[in-house]
């Protein structure tokens, strides 16, 4: 089986750049998150699905601080963020960029009492926290993220 190219495969060949560029701009060709103005997510949660999506298609990811930054230079409209929580805390976030409706319907909790109404994954039919965030289907962290509503 052959490797998953990496970062380290094109830098001898000064392709580092082109090499990233592609693979992030292959992430949102394949619809896996929006550019949108008024949008936002949490930065576990797009880098998740990164991961995943490299999983797929058997690229290395970058760490995460590398993707915030190639995400932040390739659209300047996704910026990296804070969010503040119901305890007080902060969580670290992206605004300028959310998950596709197809990728939100996987990752995301629905509400059931509005599926019907909309197509699942659409903004309206997730499952919201109390700071008004959409709800992981992992729920690992609800406690600190407050209490449904």
């Amino acid at each position: 089986m052959p490797q998953p190219r990496t970062l380290a495969h094109n830098i001898g060949s000064g392709k580092a750049a082109a090499y990233l560029s592609k693979l992030a701009h292959s992430w949102l060709q394949e619809e896996r998150c929006t550019i949108e103005r008024d949008a936002g997510v949490d930065k576990d949660v797009l880098y998740a699905d990164y991961i995943d999506y490299c999983n797929a298609i058997g690229a290395r990811p970058v760490a995460l601080h590398e993707f915030s930054e190639n995400l932040s230079t390739l659209y300047p409209s996704a910026t990296p963020s804070r969010r503040r929580l119901t305890n007080g805390k902060q969580r670290p976030c992206y605004r300028g960029v959310r998950l596709s409706n197809d990728r939100a319907a996987i990752t995301y909790r629905l509400d059931m009492n509005l599926v019907g109404l909309f197509d699942a994954g659409e903004q309206e039919t997730l499952a919201l926290d109390a700071t008004g965030w959409p709800v992981p289907r992992n729920g690992a962290d609800e406690a600190e993220r407050g209490t449904l509503h």
